[in-house]
């Protein structure tokens, strides 16, 4: 009976081991819509995924609901667990770091069942949770020459390059996944945004122009002196030009200017001013002010190929404007007439050093032209 009954443990033991496979080999045969290793087979839990990966490109609200979903229809998949991190984490926020932690441990508990793709990209959030930045992107570089269609690494990798002001890495990691992209597949104007705002980023206007936008520079032939934190101010700039990139589509323009104020006082100038423009999407009335809130979604808008921004990114702006004295102001002649977002800075007095490291820690520079009239 002793070795009936062992026998027989080890045949259940066999057997469970069995299903553990077959239940793994099952999730693992079924590819997401751009051919990706996927982690379930759920139609339904891909498709929810599917709306929160284009909700994180097209920065169309956030999307939590969707990844909450996705977890509903396939409690054992690891990848929703793992957007939600990467996703808190992209925020900057301090107060959820734990929430983010406690989402890779969900993922991580249930990895042994996940694609080595999916099992990839929990590392390389880890990493971002970690503070090992680099060391994430570059565990995105490696899924990407695998798997040039994986969108949601090349959108993270985008993301932290912009965080640490990486800009060639920007233009040359989507310039490398782009030619596997089909123009067919409904992510692909935002990987085409990526790129342009790559270009962009390495003050490569006229390829820019190529990936179907025209850029204009116009920062007149004076320089205004500021009192900033340049790599800041930078950031602000770089999230504005992002966002009239995402909302302009093909064949319309993007400008910036800067300069001093229009609006001089008896002395002169009271302050400087950088100026982007677009003639995308527009905004309603109503919307000018609310999409300064995290968060906020414009109600009734639809879908469109290029989206702005949910609010994040506009809410850390307009407060690193307002740590320099500034403010950050909306204008839209309405739904489909383009927006005008204008950066207003006081200027530096007389014999003041332009550093600003006392607000933000980094360094200072002048609101000047890069290089004339474009």
């Amino acid at each position: 009976m002793g070795a009936a009954a062992a026998g027989a443990k080890t045949l259940a033991a066999a057997a469970q081991a069995l299903n553990g496979a077959w239940a793994t080999f099952a999730r693992m045969s079924s590819p997401d819509p751009r051919g990706n290793p996927c982690g379930t087979r759920n139609a339904a839990a891909k498709a929810a995924a599917e709306t929160a990966l284009w909700r994180m490109m097209s920065f169309y609200d956030t999307p939590l609901a969707d990844l909450d979903a996705a977890s509903a229809h396939d409690g054992g998949w690891a990848l929703p667990h793992v957007m939600r991190a990467g996703f808190l984490l992209s925020l900057t926020e301090p107060a959820l770091l734990a929430e983010a932690a406690e989402h890779l441990r969900r993922a991580q508990a249930l990895a042994d069942g996940a694609p080595a793709r999916e099992r990839a990209h929990l590392q390389a959030v880890q990493a971002v949770l970690d503070g090992r930045w680099q060391a994430a992107c570059c565990a995105w570089d490696a899924l990407l020459i695998e798997y040039p269609r994986d969108a949601l690494a090349l959108q993270w990798a985008q993301l932290w390059d912009f965080y640490r002001g990486d800009s060639a890495q920007l233009r040359l990691r989507a310039a490398r996944a782009l030619p596997e992209w089909d123009e067919a597949d409904a992510l692909y104007p935002y990987v085409l945004g990526l790129y342009a705002f790559g270009l962009e980023e390495s003050h490569l206007y006229p390829q820019a122009e190529d990936a179907g936008l025209d850029f204009e520079i116009d920062c007149g032939d004076a320089n205004v002196p500021v009192r900033v934190d340049a790599e800041r101010i930078g950031q602000v700039v770089t999230n504005l030009v992002g966002n009239a990139v995402r909302a302009t589509p093909e064949g319309g323009r993007v400008r910036v200017r800067c300069g001093p104020s229009e609006s001089a006082g008896r002395h002169g100038a009271a302050s400087a001013v950088i100026i982007v423009e677009d003639t995308g999407e527009g905004l309603a009335g109503a919307d000018l002010t609310r999409i300064f809130e995290r968060f906020y979604r414009v109600p009734g808008r639809r879908a469109p190929e290029h989206e702005t921004g949910s609010g994040i990114g506009l809410t850390i702006a307009r407060g690193i404007v307002a740590a320099h004295g500034g403010q950050l102001t909306a204008t839209s002649a309405g739904p489909g007439q383009g927006a005008t977002f204008t950066v207003t800075l006081p200027l530096a007095r007389p014999g003041e050093s332009h550093d600003r490291s006392d607000v933000t820690g980094l360094a200072s520079a002048e609101v000047h032209n890069p290089g004339g009239r474009r």
